[in-house]
């Protein structure tokens, strides 16, 4: 496999995070998402400390992957967010929420390692390391 073609298959990859979600995603909250799955339950400060983030960055990456309501002018509730995580009080602490992936995270990181283990499968199968030399 030519390098050209090897390149473009990355580029495809690294879509994924808009394209397998059927949502807008940033690939720091994939990061996020993916950190939460591997390890359910895990505390803010975890959190932070695993993906080197602040706590502002965390707050609103939850924000965006979980589920939030607001009013609108006219008293209805509006729903937010992607509904892929939620939190709850921790079990020895209730001041540090657990953070948790939902059914519909967890499909969504099912479909992406699929879609990684195809990728990774498809860079396996390519003739020789040399071809990423583009030789």
């Amino acid at each position: 496999m030519r390098k050209e073609v090897l390149l473009e298959r990355l580029v495809d990859f690294l879509g994924l995070s808009r394209t397998i979600i059927r949502h807008e995603i940033q690939v720091h909250q994939l990061q996020m998402l993916l950190a939460i799955a591997a390890r359910p339950g895990m505390i803010a400060k975890e959190i932070r400390e695993r993906l080197d983030i602040t706590g502002g960055m965390l707050t609103r990456n939850a924000k965006a992957l979980g589920t939030y309501y607001t009013k609108d002018e006219d008293g209805n509730e509006q729903k937010h967010g992607l509904g892929l995580l939620y939190f709850k009080p921790g079990k020895f602490n209730m001041k540090a929420n657990e953070y948790y992936v939902t059914e519909k995270g967890e499909e969504v990181v099912n479909e992406f390692l699929q879609k990684l283990g195809d990728f990774v499968d498809h860079v396996k199968n390519s003739k020789h390391l040399t071809d990423l030399k583009g030789g």
